[in-house]
């Protein structure tokens, strides 16, 4: 949702009206207990599972091989030292002292970003951004604004973000382009969401499903739901063997983190006394999954380590990060995960005292973003380089705030009163082998047109989606036609199921997963020609029988022999929703055509989106402002996947991608799910043709959460480090009534300049400013900032109030517009929080900033670090082609004609730009070399990044964006030759300026007739 400034009172009521309008139930339907907890206990437990987590970070083991590389597990208890393994420099046992920036220590209390806590913290930032009911379209959203650096998953997943622009979940999935999406990053980076959740465990794995499918898909989402769960758990719990057992509701019931959770209980059960033996039995039964590049990083053994840790350390702090440290794979995520939870239950008093001397360091420890040793895992821009561990703390207590006030709970000045949830099981309809690895049928049935035995088999495959089997279909000449299947019994009528399951094909096949005789017709949807890896799929049905079969089908077609396989069924009822039909042939199109098929929805569909400018546009009327589900349904014949650009009230939202279908004109169930946000009333949403082919039957459009409400804090733009405000932190003076750089005015009745004044107590430091008196007062505390370079500027303070003034706000004006204020929240002692006003123009070198109070007797607030920053901006000039229209010679740009000296007309401005109406073009009849650039000088030394947007025929000898002259050796970025108009954004990073100068530039090598063409450069400090 767009970020907007709401009165957190007036956002609760506000939140409770649409709710109760929409009738919408809580996450769990069963009558809640109500918990109660003190507003410091709570703020207590967090910092401490906090600091746990990162306490087991730095204690535990990653990675360790023996001689023949084979997993070396579990290791001696010698290596065990709280807060002192690999990641904090101990290299005696383990680590990589040679990777930059391995060591995450880097003294004490100063800990650098890991992929075990950045993303968490960086949740925190976006649920405080954007509220209880984040949407998809948000998380993404601050992902590109911030760009997170991360490994794997989250590496592809932002990619995937920007180009082709895509949403989540689908940056998560394997078809879309995300291989890693097996593996560790849904939960080792979403575990803490519960933190966020405090006794709400089905909110909390909800939190983890939305904001995990950025990075994965498969059990990697449901490990994250338990975790969290877990952490939510934590709160309300105090016994962890109750904490385990709860949170393990959440796990569906026919899959193998459930199995691998029975095996956890089993073993402990059988042996309560050897954790080693556990471990080693546990690991026994891993599985691999397919593609899967590390061993040690599979999602069965490192969840079961972690429970085995939470088991057999019976409620011990140090004994559980001792076992999870040393029980090996990934330890080090697995004892964050751990003692994390442990932390939560303990608090800060049970909390061992090395964690925290060396994390906390009696308040004054940081978390630190750290862009300078070369350690992948990062919050790039826009983002704090430092937050102490109070502050994320402070962080988490404020969206929990928000998710206790979402979920029926209410706070008053010293308590939380939770609503207790009872965790609510997943409706799984039980498939005896839904993964075959039991080496046979058994529980599946199979069908061909003709008697057959040898088609249709249990396959031994150990490139199984996961495990070493899976269900295999063949076709051939002699039998052309093929299903495996299961019979689903006990089903209710009139439920909606979703089946899900994993599919292959060959090339020139297509495989579907299907449903039929459930009481209604045939239904499918399909996969074509994808040999190479598994790809999800699902499909639903409304039940008008109590049986179904669902499973594989290889519909006949296709010459010679031919396969299909099968693995991972999952079978859930799943809430029924109501849905509004957009048929395709009904919306405004253009440069596409209407055409009829039996099979699509009332006979029609739209097709022909084959040019660039053509589209389908649909009128979607809605009640209520909220994110909502856009099921399209499509074909796609062609033998690549397809991309339309979606549009929502004229702004481009993101990328749909649509995967092949195996056929054009042919409708089933071939659905995508696009989570969008729509405004009440109407809404245009616009299927635009971007990349290759696809054809639109209908929408279906359903309502996910209502609109959601915004927090208070907002994101900043890009800062400078100068800080404009003199006496920022009320340091200078001590308590006094008069601060330096400060001014009072003393109200109306001109008899209230007592009311400011510099007491202790303050946000980060020793001192605050205060506004309270025992009677009624209006004070106004101001400074004005002058020899203000003109431009954009971001004011920010923390504040703190007790709430009953008339008027509290912090404002900024005589800058040369209109005056903006932004009304400072209630929270009560000791929640500080922060708030700013972004975009302040300054045109006429100076600014005034201040805080006003009109205030009843004994009102008060409190302000502490009031920072004015100037905001950065980029720093090429005719970034955009714009300046001077279609030219041969664009301001601020200069040309090298080549080694020849003849090609200075290879270069110039044209229509056809990326955002604008121009852009730079390099071409010409005949062979040429050509470089444009630009130097941007008395810049500060620093790191910057230099990116692009830009689009190719391709066929040059030499075509790249360059940066160089800036103190070290030059860099380069190739131009992909995609072709027209398929824009892509490239960039450079880590641009050391160590000379306050950087030359950038676009230089071609080109053959007669390339070209190549480039819009939007940017250069910009990190």
């Amino acid at each position: 949702m767009k970020k907007r400034f709401l009165f957190k009172t007036a956002a609760y009521f506000l939140l409770a009206t649409i709710l109760a309008f929409l009738a919408i139930p809580p996450v769990s339907t069963v009558k809640a207990v109500v918990f109660t907890i003190q507003k410091d206990v709570y703020y207590d437990k967090t910092l401490a599972g906090i600091l746990g987590h990162i306490a087991g970070f730095l204690s535990g083991y990653e990675f360790v091989t023996n001689v023949d590389g084979t997993p070396r597990f579990p290791l001696p208890d010698s290596w065990f030292d709280l807060c002192n393994g690999p990641y904090a420099g101990n290299y005696i046992y383990g680590g990589n002292p040679t990777y930059p920036g391995f060591k995450r220590l880097f003294g004490t209390g100063r800990i650098g970003s890991d992929d075990d806590y950045h993303i968490d913290f960086f949740n925190q930032h976006i649920l405080d951004a954007h509220g209880p009911y984040v949407s998809y379209q948000d998380i993404k959203d601050e992902w590109t604004e911030h760009y997170p650096h991360d490994w794997g998953a989250g590496f592809v997943g932002m990619a995937l973000m920007k180009n082709p622009g895509l949403l989540p979940p689908f940056t998560g999935l394997r078809e879309l382009g995300n291989k890693y999406y097996w593996c560790t990053e849904p939960y080792i980076e979403n575990d803490t969401l519960g933190m966020a959740a405090p006794g709400m465990p089905n909110t909390a794995a909800s939190l983890a499903e939305k904001f995990g499918s950025v990075t994965g898909d498969f059990d990697g989402i449901i490990w994250a739901k338990f975790l969290a769960a877990m952490y939510s758990l934590a709160y309300v719990e105090t016994d962890i063997a109750d904490v385990v057992d709860k949170a393990a509701e959440v796990i569906p019931r026919n899959s193998w983190p459930y199995s691998v959770y029975q095996k956890c209980k089993e073993l402990y059960q059988q042996d309560p006394d050897d954790w080693r033996w556990a471990v080693t039995e546990l690991e026994k039964i891993k599985r691999n999954v397919h593609e899967s590049d590390n061993v040690q990083t599979l999602t069965d053994v490192n969840n079961g380590f972690t429970i085995l840790a939470l088991l057999y350390g019976e409620n011990d702090y140090l004994e559980t990060c001792k076992i999870a440290s040393l029980a090996g794979y990934d330890g080090d995520c697995n004892a964050a995960t751990a003692t994390g939870i442990l932390g939560i239950m303990k608090g800060m008093s049970g909390t061992p005292q090395k964690v925290k001397d060396v994390i906390y360091a009696n308040g004054s420890g940081v978390y630190v973003n750290d862009l300078e040793t070369g350690f992948d895992p990062y919050i790039k821009l826009n983002y704090p380089r430092e937050q102490t561990f109070d502050d994320l703390a402070r962080l988490y207590q404020r969206n929990a705030e928000d998710q206790i006030i979402a979920n029926g709970g209410s706070i008053d000045s010293e308590n939380y009163y939770i609503n207790v949830q009872t965790v609510v099981q997943p409706e799984v309809v039980e498939i005896s082998n839904y993964d075959f690895e039991n080496g046979s049928l058994a529980g599946w049935s199979k069908w061909t047109p003709v008697p057959d035995t040898t088609h249709i088999t249990a396959e031994n495959n150990p490139n199984a989606h996961s495990g070493e089997w899976n269900g295999k279909v063949v076709t051939d000449e002699t039998v052309n036609e093929g299903k495996l299947y299961v019979q689903l019994s006990g089903l209710e009528v009139g439920a909606r199921y979703r089946v899900k399951a994993y599919l292959m094909c060959a090339n020139g096949k297509q495989a579907r997963l299907y449903a039929e005789n459930y009481g209604g017709p045939y239904i499918y949807t399909s996969i074509s020609s994808n040999p190479d890896y598994w790809v999800a799929r699902t499909l639903e049905f409304t039940a008008g029988s109590t049986s179904a079969q669902v499973g594989l089908h290889l519909p006949a077609g296709g010459s010679g022999s031919k396969w299909g396989r099968i693995d991972n069924i999952f079978v859930e009822k799943v809430s029924d929703r109501n849905d509004i039909r957009y048929e395709a042939e009904n919306a405004t199109i253009g440069g596409s055509q209407i055409k009829s098929s039996a099979s699509a929805s009332n006979g029609n569909y739209v097709g022909g989106i084959d040019y660039t400018g053509s589209y389908v546009q649909f009128n979607i009327n809605v009640a209520n402002t909220g994110e909502y589900m856009l099921r399209i349904n499509y074909a796609n014949g062609g033998d690549y996947n397809a991309t339309h650009k979606l549009y929502i009230n004229g702004d481009l939202k993101t990328s749909v991608m649509y995967p092949k279908t195996g056929s054009w004109g042919e409708f089933s169930n071939n659905i995508l799910e696009i989570p969008v946000e729509l405004s009440s009333g109407n809404n245009t949403v616009r299927l635009e043709k971007s990349i290759n082919y696809a054809e639109i039957d209908y929408i279906d459009v359903s309502m996910i959460n209502p609109a959601s409400i915004e927090n208070i804090n907002i994101s900043s733009q890009v800062l400078d480090n100068i800080n404009r405000i003199y006496n920022f932190d009320f340091e200078i003076d001590g308590a006094t009534q008069m601060p330096s750089g400060w001014g009072t005015w003393p109200g109306n009745n001109g008899t209230d300049g007592d009311a400011d004044y510099v007491e202790t107590g303050g946000y980060s430091g020793t001192y605050r400013l205060t506004h309270h008196k025992s009677s009624d007062y209006e004070v106004y505390t101001s400074q004005t900032i002058t020899g203000l370079s003109n431009g954009h500027y971001t004011l920010r303070a923390w504040v703190i109030s007790g709430g009953g003034q008339n008027k509290l706000y912090m404002d900024a004006k005589n800058y040369g517009g209109p005056d903006q204020r932004y009304d400072i929240p209630t929270w009560g002692w000791p929640n500080w929080v922060q708030i700013e006003i972004p975009g302040i123009l300054v045109t006429n070198n100076q600014c005034t900033v201040g805080f006003y109070s009109n205030a009843n007797s004994g009102n008060w607030f409190s302000v502490d670090k009031v920072e004015l920053y100037k905001e950065q901006v980029n720093l090429v000039s005719n970034y955009d082609f714009e300046i001077d229209g279609a030219t041969q010679t664009p301001s601020y740009w200069g040309t090298w004609p080549g080694s020849s000296g003849n090609d200075a007309d290879a270069d110039y401005v044209e229509t056809g730009g990326y955002s604008g109406s121009y852009r730079l073009t390099h071409y010409k009849s005949a062979p040429y070399e050509v470089y444009t650039d630009q130097t941007i000088k008395n810049i500060k030394n620093g790191t910057y990044t230099l990116r692009a947007w830009v689009v190719s025929g391709g066929g040059q000898n030499s075509c790249f964006l360059e940066a160089k002259n800036y103190g070290g050796s030059p860099m380069q970025v190739a131009i992909p030759g995609n072709g027209w108009p398929n824009w892509t954004q490239v960039q450079i990073t880590g641009i050391n300026v160590t000379n306050n100068q950087c030359t950038i530039g676009l230089y071609s090598n080109a053959n007669a007739g390339n070209w190549c063409s480039i819009d939007k450069i940017e250069f910009f400090r990190e």
